[in-house]
């Protein structure tokens, strides 16, 4: 894809009325709260045999960002019990393979107290160095407010993840 820059960078966080341990569980079931997290997700697929997440694990969504229909194709690059897991993927815009853009989270838990964690998801995209990729990152930061929309998406999921957590005490 050539020459990247990272384009944006969020961190929303929540804190949680419940152990790392607690939230790790419920973070790592990504099959039983992704999809009614958030309205616009719309298929999650965990690829290969074994449903477990771990570094390798590839994985197939489908979800809107700032309402742009994307698919997205990625792997765990990072799991480290109770504190983080990350994935990256391409996302393909619109679902077309030439309209790619790199991008990830870093789901990280920190642990306040024996009873509280904080959980940061931080989300990033990497556009390509390309001068019809600057105009479309333009379009999405300027005319469609697709950082501050992707901010409130992942808010979303972790405002459901906090509220099912508390609500199961």
């Amino acid at each position: 894809m050539g020459k990247h820059n990272i384009n944006y960078e969020i961190e929303p966080e929540v804190e949680i009325d419940a152990p790392p341990e607690n939230v790790w569980n419920f973070l790592i079931d990504v099959e039983n709260w992704w999809l009614k997290s958030n309205p616009e997700h719309d298929s999650l697929t965990i690829n290969g045999g074994d449903k477990e997440l771990g570094v390798g694990t590839k994985l197939t969504i489908k979800e809107k960002i700032a309402g742009i229909p994307c698919k997205a194709k990625g792997t765990v690059t990072g799991y480290d019990e109770n504190k983080l897991v990350e994935w990256k993927a391409i996302y393909y815009l619109l679902s077309l393979r030439w309209i790619k853009v790199q991008a990830g989270v870093r789901w990280k838990l920190t642990k306040i107290n024996q009873k509280k964690t904080a959980l940061m998801a931080n989300v990033w995209a990497d556009f390509p160095n390309q001068a019809g990729y600057k105009v479309l990152f333009f379009i999405f930061k300027n005319f469609l407010n697709g950082i501050e929309k992707d901010y409130k998406h992942a808010m979303k999921e972790l405002k459901y993840i906090k509220v099912n957590l508390e609500r199961g005490k």
